[in-house]
């Protein structure tokens, strides 16, 4: 019964690394064909599309701040990253990923749930009001350019993507195997690597955005 249980858990893990992979390597394959372009590139213009009030971003930051939002953004992206960093630390740093299993599923569902309300804001700060800043361009909303003019955003936006998806790995990994018995006993170590390593991918992405800042962009 232990081996069958054992060769199922190992087949569902084989497939979320499958996928995972996957995904990356098409991201990484579209960033790099980014970076690579230079001003020899033919391209179609993007501003009028990416830079016209209808654009999605600003629709759905008008949305949920209001006009003039671009202040409020900036302070939600940087709350939301503070709070996210700060809810994962107080686990780590309590040891509650060393609990019992009804306990920390619920404190990686929690983290979970506010790692993706992250990226949306995130997302939405770094089109509406970091890209445009780090580039010097506060009307320009190009996540392309922002790629190609400021070299090191393609680190700022990995190492947020790989904490963000280290979270949901954490409680894939919880939903999968935490209730076998047979590989509960490892788990809250791999847990606590794996949340540490989010937490530096986090950490260090919201330290480039503010040294750039801070440096008046690129």
């Amino acid at each position: 019964m232990i081996n069958k249980s054992g060769s199922s858990i190992l087949r569902k893990l084989t497939f979320l690394l499958a996928v995972t992979i996957g995904i990356l390597a098409d991201s990484v394959g579209d960033l790099v064909f980014f970076l690579s372009m230079n001003s020899h590139t033919p391209v179609t213009c993007c501003t009028a599309n990416i830079d016209s009030p209808d654009r999605i971003s600003a629709i759905l930051s008008m949305y949920f701040l209001g006009h003039g939002y671009e202040q409020s953004l900036s302070l939600a992206y940087y709350l939301s990253n503070l709070f996210l960093l700060g809810t994962a630390g107080y686990l780590i740093q309590k040891n509650r990923l060393d609990k019992n299993v009804i306990h920390r599923k619920k404190s990686l569902a929690l983290v979970f749930l506010m790692g993706l309300v992250n990226l949306f804001l995130t997302a939405l700060a770094l089109l509406e009001v970091v890209g445009p800043r780090l580039m010097n361009l506060p009307h320009h909303h190009c996540p392309y350019c922002l790629l190609q003019y400021v070299p090191d955003s393609f680190f700022i936006i990995g190492l947020l993507m790989l904490g963000t998806f280290g979270f949901g790995w954490a409680f894939g990994l919880e939903v999968i195997v935490g209730d076998k018995e047979e590989m509960a006993g490892n788990l809250s170590g791999y847990l606590n690597k794996l949340y540490r390593f989010c937490f530096s991918c986090l950490s260090l992405s919201l330290l480039m955005v503010s040294v750039h800042l801070i440096l008046g962009g690129r």
